[in-house]
């Protein structure tokens, strides 16, 4: 169901509307994040800037991801000096780097959104996400999960991009094509290995993948089963099933083995596990009608996304979409079963994604209504 439909094509006047409003849903979350940067440092905070010290000072010993990555390198050369002197404004400009990363975070997920679900569920999931605790309080905190939910973001997109290749129909078995391919599986698999190797609970999410590529090898032995049984395969008939099966298994094989080497080759310099931050705020905003509308709006979402799916799957295609349902799924689950008292950035951007495609289906609905009551009144007179 799309509010688009029916509607005359857009002018360039109203393209240019609809793009300024992604562009400031996409600036919202870091805008929301950064009118806290100010706000006193915990202690933990500290504590992660002088991990990053210790890292830059020692190469060779054990760190995280994120104090190689983030921590000593935003607030500059001079941390250390910094810290003694002036820690709350060497804090606030490390801190810059975590609104950086929201920024990047909901560019990921506008453009995840948009390219499995369209721009105006896109847009809202962006609106969502900005209004979610994880945004609001601790947006600005200095802590190793908005990196993994950069790299975790990106993989997803990548994924996606690479369902959307495989539903295409053009150059089916051209060279460039199969090159494309494998050099998404690579990069799938070395951007969730970096997410995992940034957050520890961020390795739930290599799953996403693994659903994909398992589900997408039901769908392929189902259609070859059906084929075995209604004629048998000759030549003309076995090299098309093969260029669609292919790639599905490579996406597996590949995508592990670029995963296995990233986190192999991050362990052999030094990166060491990294374990969620402490946090006191929620998943969802505090009970009242906000909290009560967002879990309605995320119920709604997930209903259409499920259904639309076995949709999908009934008639034989793995659509992109099916990324953000095992993403959503698998952040969603692991959160509630273990993620009491930690931050839940990530569960966020998940249940933002849910938030935006219910608006979506609301505004639908209620524009369908809307439209039957007039047509129902013009026919009274």
């Amino acid at each position: 169901m799309k509010l688009s439909a029916g509607l005359p094509p857009r002018t360039a006047s109203q393209r240019v509307f609809v793009l300024l409003l992604g562009v400031l849903a996409v600036l919202l979350p870091a805008l929301v994040a950064g009118w806290q940067i100010s706000r006193p440092g915990s202690e933990v905070e500290y504590e992660r800037l002088r991990e990053g010290v210790a890292a830059s000072q020692a190469p060779t010993s054990p760190a995280t991801l994120a104090a190689r990555v983030v921590y000593d390198a935003t607030a500059g050369d001079d941390v250390a000096v910094g810290l003694q002197s002036n820690p709350g404004s060497t804090l606030s400009r490390a801190r810059l780097a975590m609104l950086f990363a929201t920024l990047v975070i909901g560019g990921l997920l506008y453009l995840l959104v948009s390219a499995c679900r369209g721009g105006l569920t896109a847009m809202f999931a962006c609106l969502a996400f900005a209004g979610l605790p994880a945004v609001i309080e601790e947006g600005h905190v200095l802590r190793p999960e908005p990196l993994a939910a950069v790299f975790a973001l990106l993989g997803s997109l990548l994924l996606a991009a690479f369902a959307f290749m495989m539903m295409l129909r053009r150059g089916r078995g051209t060279l460039r094509r199969a090159v494309l391919l494998t050099g998404l599986m690579l990069l799938v698999g070395a951007a969730f290995g970096v997410s995992a190797a940034a957050l520890s609970s961020a390795s739930v999410l290599l799953l996403v993948p693994a659903g994909v590529a398992t589900l997408a090898w039901a769908v392929q032995t189902w259609t070859w089963v059906r084929l075995l049984r209604r004629q048998r395969l000759h030549r003309r008939l076995l090299a098309p099933l093969a260029r669609r099966t292919w790639p599905w298994f490579g996406l597996a094989a590949l995508c592990m083995a670029s995963t296995s080497s990233v986190l192999f080759v991050l362990s052999q310099h030094g990166v060491v596990k990294t374990l969620p931050s402490a946090s006191a705020f929620g998943l969802l905003p505090p009970f009242g009608v906000r909290s009560v509308l967002v879990v309605l709006l995320m119920g709604l979402g997930a209903t259409r996304l499920v259904l639309e799916s076995g949709v999908h799957l009934s008639a034989r295609r793995v659509h992109p979409s099916l990324v953000i349902v095992l993403f959503v799924a698998l952040s969603l689950m692991h959160h509630f079963l273990s993620g009491a008292g930690v931050s839940a950035l990530l569960p966020a951007c998940a249940a933002a994604m849910l938030v935006g495609e219910g608006t979506t289906m609301a505004l639908a609905m209620f524009a369908t209504l809307l439209m039957l009551r007039v047509h129902r009144r013009q026919e009274a007179a």
